[in-house]
């Protein structure tokens, strides 16, 4: 077999070059440290080999409401978005990124009666939507509001507080304004009059007039329960360190 040369007037054979090459780049690889280099391997493969990871039923998350809900003005199919306080830890290692976004929808709008009934927003919770643009569906309910006036009293249901104490304190000051006016005029008869005349006004005024609407402010925090297991892709995930 004919030897091949590489060089100029000092010659080396082909065979020499390229185990110094090689020699080079052993060296290189060998400034990295071997503990990271299992790690990153390790990392990529989880990702690679897991197609779908699992959010278990019943993990709990606390969520932010990116824009104001309220009945006065929201309809039923209202779309709303939320978005994840903190990471979410999963198996293998990986997590649902805070910042995810959390698509609901109105199910039910109700603004509270004239005469009785409260305001009531009844919400779903339909999917997650990562950064990359991966959407996955979920199923979740709501758990409890941080908000007042408002009370989680059935599953996805959000009621206002009622306004019963106000409504009594509106009839109260009529009717104190009555007795007054009554009295200056007509003595202890006028003033009976103008009590009930005064009771009559505030009641009008209560029948004329709609219960307290249900407002959820927007930065809202909500925590939301997983009703049954959901699959997320896993290369929308985040690794954790």
């Amino acid at each position: 077999m004919k030897t091949r040369y590489f060089g100029g007037k000092k010659r080396y054979p082909v065979r020499h070059c390229v185990g110094v090459v090689c020699l080079v780049v052993c060296l290189l690889l060998s400034l990295i440290p071997f503990n990271d280099r299992v790690l990153a391997f390790q990392d990529e493969k989880r990702v690679e080999d897991s197609h779908s990871v699992a959010i278990p039923a019943d993990t709990k998350i606390k969520v932010r409401l990116e824009e104001k809900l309220s009945t006065r003005r929201n309809r039923n199919g209202d779309l709303f978005y939320a978005e994840l306080l903190s990471d979410v830890p999963l198996a293998h290692g990986l997590a649902v990124p805070q910042g995810t976004q959390v698509i609901g929808r109105v199910k039910h709008s109700k603004r509270a009666g004239r005469i009785s009934g409260r305001a009531e927003l009844k919400l779903d919770f339909e999917a997650l939507l990562f950064r990359n643009g991966v959407k996955a569906p979920i199923q979740a309910t709501l758990v409890s509001v941080a908000s007042k006036p408002a009370n989680v009293k059935k599953p996805n249901s959000i009621e206002a507080e009622g306004g019963g104490t106000r409504d009594m304190r509106s009839v109260g000051v009529t009717t104190g304004i009555g007795t007054l006016i009554g009295s200056i005029k007509g003595g202890a008869k006028g003033a009976v009059i103008g009590a009930g005349a005064g009771a009559v006004i505030g009641l009008a005024g209560i029948l004329a007039g709609r219960g307290r609407d249900l407002d959820l402010d927007a930065e809202t925090e909500m925590t939301i329960r997983f009703v049954t297991a959901s699959a997320v892709p896993s290369h929308a995930l985040k690794v954790l360190p």
